[in-house]
């Protein structure tokens, strides 16, 4: 109600709730606003009584069952389409996001829809309090919320401001409109007046040449006029058009922008639940500090006593087994001989080793794939502290440059054979519909320029209207003194008088509006 009432008794519906400052009652009164941004009036009007509600109740906002009722009020159709001719959709999302603001001042925000993302933040909050052994995860993913929260946040602010910029050029076009209205209906009246100023000249017997002459130039001008307002009028019409279009949608593209990265940043949480968390709880970590293995193998304790190991064997074998076997050969058919017969101690090392260094290869390069999976960046490699941070400020800056927020970090799970992930990948940085997006910008601007030649156009248009105002203003006061020195009756002098008094007034008005 406290916004509502900058739209006065007529109500926000009756103006399109700032969309127009113009209503025409049913008796066909035309009442107009003294402000000249009602929508921007009423929107601080509403911040100011919320702020000062919630400084002094503590109450979390539901911002569902607000809007709700916004719409309901304002008659606002249950759908994501901008409704052409009318603010209100707008107004309502314009209040529940700076009632958000403010309650979120004292509690915190209510998860609604993309809120849910800044509950993930403060979870995060509390992972880094009470899970000090996960505390390098926890501070990764803090820093991937705070980019798509300030993502996001640029994009609402976005969103505002193109917005305004669109109720300025609206503005403007329903001010050009209302002028153009006031020009025409004065210059029928006016015309009109000097015809009858003309017949009771010419009743009274004066001679009406020059009165006619100014009649005559009147119309020549008022039909070049018209022409000019009909041009005017539908360029102006054409360009309303646009740039509700322009805003419709330049509005729904920042919102499927935001969408798409809520998206992408819960696949990476549901990556980070499926596939990370579970390898860290087995003992691995996302930045081991040692990954070495021994090298070389041959010096160490334990492949010293292997050696020592066979060597002992093969003496074994030579010295005291093979003798004893040769006698029982001797004396049955049995031969144990085999039981001995292996390379010696040297050769049989060395193939170990070697045995023992392949497997390691391989371990190493496995160990290193699944650690590389514990971070989103440069999936292919394992990375150390420096090289995820140098990452995570790449792909900062990748955002800051259009790309999409997350986009990155999906490419180490789903890329490849992903059919969604064909259609996020075309939101990367200079891709095809960022360059899409591009080309709605350069519209925009286009439309802008336009706005601003029709201003011009309407000046000169102003400009000539003074001009001929001037002019026909001099001509009234010609026809008022002919009419002084009309010596007929004193009733036809009286209507006389009153036809030229009424072309004055008409002019004072049509110069006033």
């Amino acid at each position: 109600e406290s916004g509502l009432s900058t739209f006065g008794k007529e109500g926000a519906l009756a103006f399109k709730c700032g969309a127009t400052r113009r209503f025409k009652t049913p008796t066909g009164e035309r009442v107009r606003l003294e402000s000249t941004d009602p929508y921007a009036d009423s929107v601080t009007a509403f911040e100011k009584e919320a702020q000062a509600f919630f400084e002094t109740k503590v109450a979390r906002f539901d911002g569902d069952l607000f809007e709700t009722t916004c719409r309901a009020k304002l008659q606002v159709a249950n759908t994501d389409t901008m409704e052409a001719g009318t603010y209100c959709k707008t107004m309502c999302q314009a209040f529940r996001s700076t009632a958000q603001r403010a309650s979120n001042t004292m509690v915190g925000s209510h998860a609604v829809g993309i809120d849910e993302l800044k509950d993930q933040i403060r979870e995060k909050e509390e992972c880094i309090n009470t899970a000090k052994a996960s505390v390098d995860t926890c501070v990764s993913d803090w820093k991937s919320l705070a980019v798509l929260k300030s993502e996001l946040v640029k994009l609402s602010e976005d969103i505002d401001s193109r917005f305004a910029d669109v109720r300025d050029a609206m503005k403007a076009l329903e001010d050009a409109g209302d002028q153009l209205d006031d020009l025409e209906e004065h210059l029928f009246e006016q015309e009109q007046a000097l015809e009858d100023t003309v017949t009771k000249l010419d009743a009274a017997g004066v001679d009406t040449r020059v009165a006619e002459e100014v009649l005559a130039e009147s119309k020549s001008k008022e039909k070049k006029l018209k022409e000019e307002i009909a041009s005017a009028s539908s360029e102006l019409e054409r360009l309303s058009a646009e740039l509700k279009d322009a805003e419709r949608a330049g509005n729904l593209v920042a919102k499927l922008k935001g969408n798409v990265e809520a998206v992408m940043e819960l696949m990476d949480g549901f990556s980070e639940a499926a596939l990370r968390e579970p390898v860290r709880n087995v003992g691995f970590d996302d930045f081991p500090d040692d990954l070495s293995f021994p090298d070389p193998l041959e010096t160490t304790q334990v492949a010293g006593d292997t050696k020592s190991s066979i060597a002992a064997v093969r003496d074994y074998c030579d010295n005291t087994a093979l003798p004893a076997f040769a006698a029982l050969k001797k004396s049955s058919s049995i031969d144990l001989a085999p039981l001995c017969e292996f390379e010696e101690p040297e050769a049989v090392f060395a193939d170990i080793t070697a045995q023992v260094k392949q497997r390691q290869s391989l371990v190493r390069n496995a160990i290193e794939q699944v650690i590389a999976m514990l971070t989103p960046y440069k999936f292919k490699q394992m990375l150390s502290k420096e090289a995820f941070a140098q990452a995570e400020e790449e792909d900062r800056d990748l955002v800051s440059e259009g790309q999409l927020a997350g986009l990155e970090k999906v490419k180490s799970v789903y890329m490849g054979k992903s059919s969604f992930y064909k259609y996020l990948i075309k939101w990367r940085l200079n891709g095809p519909f960022l360059k899409l997006i591009d080309q709605l910008e350069v519209l925009s601007d286009e439309l802008a320029q336009a706005v601003e030649t029709a201003k011009k156009n309407l000046a000169a248009l102003q400009a000539n209207l003074l001009a001929a105002q001037k002019e026909l203003q001099d001509n009234i006061d010609k026809l008022a003194e002919a009419a002084l020195k009309v010596d007929n009756s004193a009733a036809e002098k009286a209507e006389l008088e009153e036809c030229v008094e009424s072309l004055k007034r008409q002019s004072t008005s049509m110069a006033t509006n």
